[in-house]
């Protein structure tokens, strides 16, 4: 039999592989756009005609090419941004595969005048369905003109197929929002059959954002910054308010590239978990820094899919810096007490991020609602993912030295009169307080339980807390504890305990945390060091995270009910000054919030009959 398998023709060989780079015009407009970014342009103008069918034309100011770089472009595999293997672990470019260039000029009528800035003249080369027609010197402007014209005038099966032209603009404006978006220090021009689109002046990146999607988004927009060794957090996300059914605007970018990752588009969502609706998306502008060398694009020729090395801990960072800007900068400024200087002063004392560098949230978000193996290693399970956690709090930690002078639970007997207060309590168990647009209700039990898990991850915590004994208290365990007791001991007296063993099965009690009665000091102890399992913590695979939780919870719950409007404004003003003030440590909701149309909604649902 004769031989039948034969090397292809490399023109009908670069038809195919356009077939993935080059799917319609908005591919085209990707590429070039990229390739202009790439080459340092400052200035940078996209022109289109009947959705891109007719004509795509791109001009930078960037290094422009040399005559022979300007032929070699157009060959496959033939770039300027790799030259070794391992430069494949490292990439600092939009583009690196050299392959957009030959697949436009496979499928299309390619123009391209280049002119370096040091050069007197400049190159012009025209392509025609993969074919070479020109190859001459030429004027132009130093940079990059390349005209693209009639876009698959050789492969009518794939034209066909292209939307309307509407649509097709659609799509180009889209990818054009995607390339500008992370380059506010670019200028950017964009017309559509000769009339201007956008003109895109150099700008920071919230005028960016309001100059392509609309000035009404610049009061919907909350500021997330988030600094580790791992990856750098900055951007927008939408106040929980505007979240809607139908898909937002959601644009996530690693390392100024435009990516789409489900893993982390999950972790920006779930942060939003109850404050909005089921079913509604939030939307965001997330930009990511992370090592190139810890970053996989290379897995499709659109390059919009990428890997990363710590996939886990960054899905971490950043759900927990979404919740903080959420949490102190949505919640905390909802809250209207304007005849209350005492909370209004401990609400606005809150830590905000800073305007650049690092800055933001810093706990992380809501472990326990997470598999064992997503937590980090026991030892200082919040510290070593985030070790600015102690200076992000320090409005709390002003709070809690406030407490020795005014603590967090007074003692019965030395309640001063409470003055007035717009801070309600409600059977003892719940805090009511009224907001900007409606009514907030706090469980009181589930924000002591936050209140006292966040003073426990401040280093100086106890040391504020601690209040001495006047006759030393000693407590029977009923089982030999010494060795827990010494791996707790820290622990303890972060929360303000100071213990020490008496033989294997009893500890003597000198001070306990401010506020707390002495006879509930044994009840605590006892239960801590108890075989009693404790809900909501049974699954958390972190034993140093459990027993902060452990801790958090028992005190909170020997509280018991909050009688003074005084107590109840204190504890208000506390939560706000957690870094996740929504939700307990052992997963319970903090506070709802009812907004006044919900309450109009209720009412008018009335029907009575007279």
């Amino acid at each position: 039999m004769p031989d039948i398998i034969r090397r292809l023709p490399e023109t009908l060989a670069n038809r195919i592989a356009a077939g993935e780079v080059v799917q319609r015009p908005a591919s085209v407009v990707k590429e070039l756009l990229e390739n202009a970014v790439d080459a340092g342009a400052d200035r940078i103008s996209l022109a289109v005609r009947d959705g891109g069918a007719s004509l795509i034309m791109v001009g930078d100011n960037g290094v422009g090419m040399s005559n022979t770089d300007a032929r070699l472009c157009f060959e496959r595999h033939a770039t300027s941004k790799i030259h070794h293997p391992d430069d494949l672990f490292r990439i600092l470019t939009k583009g690196f595969r050299g392959e957009a260039l030959a697949s436009i000029a496979a499928v299309a009528r390619v123009e391209l005048k280049t002119r370096q800035h040091e050069d007197p003249v400049g190159t012009r080369v025209v392509m025609d369905g993969g074919h070479l027609q020109v190859h001459e010197l030429c004027q132009t402007s130093p940079g990059s003109v390349i005209s693209v014209k009639n876009l698959f005038f050789n492969t009518p099966a794939r034209r066909k197929f292209l939307k309307s032209e509407a649509a097709e603009t659609r799509l180009i404006t889209e990818e054009f929002i995607r390339v500008a978006l992370p380059h506010p220090e670019i200028h950017f021009e964009y017309f559509n059959n000769e009339a201007q689109v956008y003109t895109l002046a150099r700008s920071g990146l919230l005028e960016r954002i309001v100059a392509l999607m609309g000035k009404e988004l610049e009061n919907r927009l909350l500021s997330v910054r988030e600094s580790t060794d791992i990856v750098r957090v900055h951007g927008f996300v939408f106040k929980a308010d505007f979240s809607r059914k139908t898909r937002p605007e959601q644009y996530l970018f690693v390392n100024q590239r435009y990516i789409k990752h489900s893993i982390i588009n999950h972790a920006i969502e779930s942060a939003y978990e109850g404050l909005i609706p089921a079913g509604h998306k939030p939307g965001y502008f997330l930009f990511l820094e992370v090592d190139p060398g810890e970053l996989d694009v290379n897995i499709h020729p659109t390059k919009t899919e990428v890997k990363f090395a710590d996939e886990r801990s960054i899905y971490l960072i950043v759900r927990s810096a979404v919740r903080q800007a959420l949490g102190i900068h949505h919640m905390a400024s909802a809250l209207q007490f304007d005849e209350e200087p005492a909370v209004a002063r401990a609400l606005s004392a809150l830590p905000k991020p800073a305007s650049g560098g690092s800055g933001g949230g810093t706990s992380p978000a809501m472990p326990w609602n997470k598999s064992p193996e997503s937590h980090p290693s026991p030892k200082g399970f919040l510290e070593a993912l985030y070790p600015e956690l102690a200076a992000r709090m320090q409005g709390l930690e002003a709070h809690t030295q406030a407490s020795q002078a005014a603590p967090l639970i007074p003692d019965s007997d030395k309640q001063a009169e409470p003055p007035p207060s717009k801070v309600l309590t409600f059977q003892g168990r719940y805090l009511v307080a009224v907001t900007g647009g409606g009514l907030l209700l706090v469980h009181y039990t589930y924000a002591l339980e936050r209140i006292f898990f966040e003073q426990m991850a401040l280093e100086k915590a106890g040391a504020t807390q601690a209040q001495q004994l006047l006759f030393p208290l000693q407590i029977h365990l009923g089982r030999p504890v010494l060795q827990e007791f010494q791996e707790n001991a820290n622990l303890l007296q972060k929360a303000g305990f100071v213990l020490e063993p008496l033989g294997v099965d009893q500890l003597v009690a000198y001070a306990h945390p401010a506020g707390m009665e002495p006879s509930q000091v044994p009840e605590v102890v006892r239960a801590y060091f108890s075989d009693e399992g404790l809900p909501g913590v049974g699954h958390i695979g972190d034993e140093d995270l459990r027993r902060h939780v452990r801790l958090s919870h028992l005190m909170a719950r020997s509280a018991g009910l909050c009688r003074s409007p005084e107590r109840a404004e204190q504890t208000l003003a506390a939560l706000f000054s957690c870094a996740e003030p929504e939700m307990s440590p052992t997963g319970k909701r903090c506070f709802v919030q009812i907004q006044a149309e919900q309450l109009e909604s209720w009412f008018m649902g009335i029907k009575v009959f007279v």
